[in-house]
């Protein structure tokens, strides 16, 4: 019997359901915006939150503000989905919305350039790992010289990693790739490491056969840093308007997500069942479950974390956090 046709038939089938899973990982970037609500007391104000169906654990303590009414007791929220990071940039430059979900090194980019932003909490921590098929790579020192190939092409974990290499992390070079080209890559043999974020790694060590995470980068900057295993990668911030006009709802989100986190630190099923039904299509609840596996429920508020967001921000925009003697983070960028 000529197994070849079977075997074909096979690797089609897997390669489809790959395809399909990060289809339904990554569609959302060139989707439409989508609007959700929550609370309709009119005594309160209704406010706008932009975030995106993507991300797991860095929202996760704030809708579970929401579902236990905490968070709808101080307003009425509106929801926008921004469809890519380019987009929320061209959101937050505008002024445009009251509460974002996104990127500290982003926030940070914009609040340089002017816009309204300060940033309220550091609520994503652990998302960046090193991934093989390879037996002969077993830790992170393994990849030196090697080119790694990564995703998405800006992702903030290779600045860091460039940082890194001057305290001692292995010298290596690295290749952007989309997040399609490159599961199709792992998929088809074409690479056989990678370097990429969750939600994309529990989809990917599902879906390509043989391969393991190798290494986390949070360990790794944990180690060379001599400080904790995370980095202040994600968090919520919020227009430098509405705090103006709302100037105690800073420290009331920034109470209600801690308390959360912590709950949810303790049960982080209560976490996956907190975030709207909706996103599910964006992110499979099964590869939630995974990737929490690898993840921290951690909510700090911005002015607690100031040290830690200094010294990765001077790894991500060194000459800008030099300019006019550190005026960032001795501004409003944090918010008090």
């Amino acid at each position: 019997m000529n197994k070849k046709p079977k075997l074909i038939l096979w690797l089609s089938l897997a390669l489809v359901l790959a395809v399909a899973a990060l289809g339904g990982v990554y569609a959302f970037q060139g989707g439409q915006a989508a609007t959700l609500r929550f609370g309709n007391n009119p005594k309160l104000p209704t406010l706008s939150f932009y975030t995106t169906g993507l991300a797991s654990t860095p929202q996760m303590p704030f809708w579970a503000g929401v579902r236990s009414g905490e968070i709808t007791s101080l307003m009425n929220l509106e929801v926008h989905l921004w469809k890519d990071l380019d987009g929320l940039r061209a959101t937050v430059l505008a002024g445009k919305g009251d509460i974002w979900l996104g990127h500290i090194e982003g926030f940070a980019q914009a609040r340089l350039q002017g816009a309204p932003v300060s940033l309220l909490a550091v609520t994503g921590w652990r998302k960046l790992y090193f991934l093989s098929k390879d037996p002969a790579l077993q830790t992170i020192e393994d990849f030196k010289g090697r080119v790694v190939p990564f995703t998405p092409p800006a992702s903030p974990g290779v600045p860091v990693m460039r940082s890194l290499m001057q305290k001692g992390a292995p010298e290596l070079n690295f290749d952007p790739y989309e997040p399609k080209r490159l599961a199709m890559s792992l998929i088809e043999g074409k690479i056989n490491w990678a370097f990429a974020p969750e939600p994309m790694v529990s989809v990917l060590l599902a879906k390509v056969p043989g391969l393991k995470v190798v290494g986390s980068l949070e360990d790794l900057y944990g180690r060379l840093t001599n400080g904790p295993k995370r980095m202040p990668i994600a968090g919520i911030a919020m227009n430098t308007r509405t705090l103006a006009k709302y100037p105690a709802l800073a420290d009331k989100l920034n109470r209600i997500m801690v308390r959360q986190a912590d709950i949810l630190a303790e049960n982080p099923a209560a976490g996956i069942a907190a975030l709207p039904k909706s996103f599910e299509k964006f992110v499979p609840k099964k590869i939630v479950e995974n990737s929490l596996k690898r993840d921290l429920l951690l909510v700090k508020p911005a002015l607690e974390a100031t040290p830690e967001i200094e010294q990765y921000l001077r790894m991500l925009l060194p000459e800008k956090m030099n300019e006019n003697n550190g005026a960032l983070l001795k501004g409003d960028f944090i918010a008090k």
